[in-house]
């Protein structure tokens, strides 16, 4: 974990506090590292300590760095779209804070576009590392057309790939709906590309395409209708980040140095009390497991 950014002033209680936190989790982490005897229940809340020091580091947000133009492009190659552009448009927001916003499991705009699409049965899964490729795997139900033939809904499964991360992001989505008619013949393929054009500012595109793993004979109809579909979604989808960039754009603009680091300092204050309470679970559950062991 990285060193708090010196340029946010936090108070001494915080910083120490935070130091004990990671102090005790070290101790945990390195105690399972070399050998000792540690129940599931521990080695779960382990990674859960884990994951709750990583929000610590998105609740800081962009650093310096980005801010000051040291995450260039430089170098960042942008491969050519899928057949069918849904999304090619530029956001004032920095390219970290953007990847928050479409990646995160925890993103709010996710959520909204979940909730404005009326999608049910959402999971979203976490990113796993792999060789150097990051991937997770999404599932939702989503509502159809209304059609007197067909269904009314379709249950999709989503695999994401990020191959590329800094200084700008390479996502790959294969999205499959095997329950729907010809399910298990087609998929849909999304590309979302996103670079750093300046400090403070993201381009996003995304682009789109229809896949078949057999042959059959309404391929031209499953082509159009996806297509239509897709194209729906990623207006609505476009038009709500663009609105939420908005709302953060002018939410930034009407807090005051002040107001945002009392608000920065709350946020960490809170994603270290996360961090407290799941070690002191880690804390409990280990007694409990030495104290089995003596009655054993």
């Amino acid at each position: 974990m990285g060193q708090l950014p010196m340029h946010i002033s936090l108070p001494i209680s915080l910083v120490v506090s935070g130091l004990l936190v990671i102090q005790r989790w070290h101790k945990a982490r390195r105690g399972a590292e070399e050998g000792a005897e540690i129940s599931p229940e521990a080695e779960k809340l382990l990674d859960q300590v884990e994951e709750a020091i990583d929000n610590v580091d998105l609740v800081r947000g962009d650093t310096e760095a980005e801010e000051s133009g040291e995450l260039s492009t430089s170098g960042f190659s942008v491969p050519d779209p899928l057949s069918v552009m849904m999304l090619d448009e530029s956001y004032p927001v920095g390219i970290k804070k953007m990847w928050r916003l479409l990646f995160d499991e925890r993103s709010r705009f996710v959520q909204r576009m979940n909730g404005l699409r009326r999608n049910r049965d959402v999971t979203i899964g976490k990113w796993v590392e792999e060789g150097g490729v990051w991937t997770r795997n999404n599932m939702y139900t989503t509502p159809l057309k209304k059609n007197p033939l067909g269904p009314r809904e379709a249950e999709c499964q989503e695999v994401c790939t990020c191959t590329r991360f800094e200084p700008g992001f390479i996502v790959e989505v294969v999205c499959t709906t095997p329950k729907v008619p010809y399910g298990s013949a087609f998929y849909q393929r999304l590309q979302y590309c996103v670079w750093r054009e300046a400090p403070g500012q993201t381009h996003v595109r995304i682009s789109a395409q229809v896949e078949f793993t057999k042959s059959v004979l309404v391929r031209g109809l499953i082509v159009r209708a996806s297509v239509e579909g897709m194209k729906e979604t990623f207006k609505l989808y476009a038009d709500t980040l663009r609105q939420y960039v908005t709302e953060i754009q002018r939410s930034t603009l009407q807090s005051t140095p002040r107001d945002v680091e009392l608000q920065q300092n709350g946020l960490l204050h809170r994603e270290l009390l996360v961090v407290q309470e799941k070690l002191d679970d880690l804390t409990a559950a280990v007694l409990r497991t030495q104290r089995l062991k003596v009655h054993l």
